[in-house]
Order: structure tokens, then C-alpha cells, then sequence
């Protein structure tokens, strides 16, 4: 039986943050492939980055690292994303850990528009702030007109990671359905064919754009 993300290919940001670092574990383990990037971990860029690689490698996943640094310049966003297009010619998700106010998810936006836009794919913003929320629900419908769905999460009450939520949303049935534009609190004990099986009540406590 495939596993949920067999053969999507995610970028995950922030992998040295708790949050970030079980996003790409949790990619791996359902099936997907890393590129991972790790402008928070200890160290370099590159020695953080190769640290998580080798970690995710462990666990018998595939993964690549990206060196560059996307809160540094609007350039080094569109570097980060093409490492996954040099390796594999496209990425189908990004996992973004939101650590500055939607500043990053702005210029992430932006930088994956004109690539993404050939395959689509699916954008989750993880512990978003009012500010990312705000920033998804504005720029929902330009990037679903380029194929790119994006969504946000707000912070768990526990500060764990939402895994069921981020595996669906990350999943091509999440395009099928059509999720985008939403800040979706994490529904609890629930599987992410649960969640699409009760999609209509998992949105329902769903807001446009604010937490």
C-alpha cells in the first residue's frame, strides 16, 4: 500500500526548529523526499543542513540539502527552492516554519510562483503567526490561479508538530479537494484520510486568513 506521500518531493525550511525538523521526519516516513534547509540549526548553513540529510538518511529516507538562507535575501529564496528542480526538475510541497512574521513567506511566495507553476503543489505555513495568516488568505487566489495551494496552520497548543493535518495537506487529495486560503487549527486524533473523509467539518473551524 503507497504511503500518503509516495513520491512528493518537500521542501522543508527551518529544519534545525523542533517543528521544522518533525516535518521532514514525517515526510520521510510517509513516503516523500527531503530538501532540506537549515538557516536555524547549530553550526553553518551547509553543516546543518548535511547534519539533518545524514539524520533523515538514518531513518531510510532520501534528502538533499539546501544552503541557502531565505531570510537573507529574495535571491537566496529562489536559490533554496532550486535545488529540489536541479534534482528532481520540481518540488510538489514546501513546509514553511513561520519565525518572522510572514517577512520569509512573502519573498517564499514569490520565488516559487514561477516554478511551482508547471507541476503545482501545495504551500503549509506551520506556527503561523496573525501576520502569515493574513499573507495566505491575500495571495490565496493569485497562487491558486498559478497552481500553488497554500494554507496555514496556527500553533498547536502543545507545540507539537500537526502531522496529520501537514501529510494531507501535502498530499496530492488536498489539490483534488481544492484547499487553499485557510489558517486550519489542527483537528485531534485524527488520520489524514480521516481528515478528508470529514473535510467539511475539519473547515468549518477553519478561518480566511486570521487565527
Amino acid at each position: 500500500m503507497s504511503k500518503i506521500l509516495h513520491e512528493r518531493i518537500v521542501l522543508v525550511t527551518d529544519t534545525g526548529d523542533e517543528l521544522g525538523a518533525a516535518a521532514a521526519y514525517e515526510v520521510v516516513a510517509n513516503g516523500g523526499s527531503v530538501v532540506a534547509n537549515d538557516p536555524v540549526g547549530a553550526g553553518t548553513l551547509r553543516a546543518a543542513a548535511d547534519a539533518m540529510v545524514a539524520s533523515l538518511k538514518r531513518r531510510d529516507g532520501y534528502a538533499i540539502p539546501s544552503y541557502k538562507n531565505p531570510r537573507k535575501s529574495f535571491r537566496d529564496c529562489i536559490d533554496m527552492i532550486q535545488v529540489g528542480f536541479d534534482r528532481w526538475f520540481w518540488i510538489s510541497g514546501i513546509v514553511h516554519v513561520d519565525r518572522d512574521n510572514g517577512k520569509t513567506l512573502q519573498d517564499i511566495l514569490r520565488a516559487a510562483s514561477h516554478p511551482m507553476k508547471e507541476w503545482g503543489g501545495s504551500l503549509v505555513v506551520l506556527n503561523a503567526s496573525p501576520q502569515a495568516c493574513a499573507v495566505i488568505a491575500e495571495q490565496a487566489q493569485t497562487c491558486r490561479e498559478g497552481r500553488l495551494l497554500i494554507n496555514a496552520i496556527p500553533p498547536t497548543k502543545d507545540g507539537a508538530l500537526p502531522a496529520s493535518l501537514v501529510d494531507y495537506l501535502m498530499s496530492p487529495e488536498a489539490i483534488r479537494d481544492n484547499v487553499y486560503g485557510k489558517t486550519i487549527p489542527s483537528p485531534k486524533d485524527m488520520t489524514p484520510q480521516q481528515i478528508r473523509d470529514n473535510l467539511a467539518a475539519v473547515l468549518a473551524g477553519a478561518t480566511e486568513g486570521e487565527e
